[in-house]
């Protein structure tokens, strides 16, 4: 009964080990595609990132005229949103932008801990002033982090009820303007809720963010490195 069990781990094991080629990230894929992919250092943290050698062949252009045409959209939502209530629209728009770099503090500060360990190991001598610096410094990013995530959570909540609540007014008005032998045909029904308003809007900010997220880790790693070859040249 043992030996099975040892030939299915062993097998199962292998099977993990082997590189799989229908990943989307395994070189031939990505030849296929077209996409090159490169690596940036920051601090102890590698960051690679995807980039089309032919960006017209990707549909950008698809992309960007369909943005232009939705953009008045999103701005006709947003300030509708607004007015619902200006300060938790604000508070949970910082709120969006904070989780957009929030990830790359604690990166760095994650990464001036170790580079600040690692030194010490070097070295022989571990600064311990610079040590009890770094950790505060960490500890002092978490709690920042942690608190706007909850004060950005607090006002997504509320502002989601209150945008809810305003747009089921509105379905209520527009269904009570409708006569009955026009409500009882299929063209009157609507798939419309009062939630899409509120879920479009969340999921384009969120979007910005991702991609805010993207470019400061991507400048943040730029910066690392021009560091680094200063400090190098400069010791050298």
């Amino acid at each position: 009964m043992i030996e099975p069990k040892a030939a299915d781990e062993k097998t199962s094991s292998a099977l993990t080990a082997t590189p799989s080629i229908e990943s989307p990230t395994s070189p031939e894929n990505l030849a296929k595609r077209d996409i090159t992919v490169s690596s940036h250092l920051f601090g102890v943290w590698r960051l690679k990132v995807a980039h089309p050698n032919n960006p017209l062949a990707m549909g950008s252009l698809k992309y960007h005229r369909d943005f232009i045409q939705s953009l008045p959209l999103f701005l006709r939502l947003a300030r509708d949103i607004y007015d619902v209530s200006p300060r938790l629209f604000v508070i949970y728009l910082a709120g969006q932008v904070w989780s957009g770099v929030d990830e790359t503090l604690l990166m760095h500060f994650s990464g001036v801990l170790l580079k600040t360990v690692e030194n010490g190991l070097k070295t022989g001598s571990p600064d311990v002033k610079g040590i009890c610096t770094a950790i505060v410094a960490r500890w002092a990013c978490a709690v920042a982090v942690g608190f706007m995530n909850w004060q950005g959570e607090l006002a997504s909540e509320q502002l989601e009820a209150r945008v809810t609540a305003k747009y089921d007014m509105y379905l209520m008005n527009a269904r009570l303007k409708v006569d009955l032998p026009t409500s009882k045909g299929k063209s009157s029904e609507s798939e419309a809720t009062a939630d899409t308003a509120w879920e479009s809007l969340n999921d384009i900010i969120r979007f910005f963010s991702s991609l805010l997220s993207c470019h400061v880790l991507l400048w943040a790693s730029d910066e690392r490195c021009r560091y680094d070859c200063v400090y190098e040249g400069g010791s050298d």
